[in-house]
């Protein structure tokens, strides 16, 4: 992964004919210089327990200054759940919940492996939605707000 400061330049020629890249990017002022984060600047953690329990590699967290922009991936093995216990980030509120809008974007192993998602509000909300998603390799979903969890289908390692 390669974080790049607000008025960078960067060119990126692929080695072979087959290349996936994503871009993502949130609005800063940041001044911090470019940052090459390779294996060395990934944190790796087991996240939860039981059915809940996945790996979280941390790419683009604090140690970089990007403000408001956090990267990284998360494993979950076949049928456990992800994004657990649900949570939110429509609030600030540094105990419980910080502000933030989450894009989730799906891979699975096997790659025709399927997932789901499921986003709520909480139940005295006044537009109460409640929305399930089935999703697979290259599905995005964007939670600007409300509660979510994730689980990967039986036999699917989902990421």
């Amino acid at each position: 992964m390669v974080y790049l400061p607000p008025q960078s330049y960067c060119e990126i020629t692929a080695a072979s004919e087959i290349f996936d890249a994503g871009i993502l990017s949130a609005p800063s002022t940041a001044t911090a210089p470019p940052v090459l984060l390779d294996g060395v600047a990934v944190v790796n953690k087991q996240a939860g327990r039981d059915n809940w329990q996945r790996t979280v590699y941390s790419a683009l967290g604090e140690d970089v200054p990007a403000e408001r922009l956090v990267a990284g991936e998360t494993l979950s093995p076949p049928c456990n759940w992800s994004s657990f216990p649900p949570h939110k980030h429509d609030c600030s509120n540094s105990r419980l919940e910080a502000l933030l809008e989450e894009v989730y974007f799906f891979c699975t192993k096997p790659a025709r492996g399927l997932g789901v998602i499921w986003t709520y509000m909480a139940v005295d909300e006044p537009d109460g939605i409640s929305t399930v998603f089935a999703v697979g390799v290259r599905d995005t979903v964007l939670l600007p707000r409300s509660y979510h969890r994730v689980v990967g289908g039986p036999g699917y390692q989902l990421h």
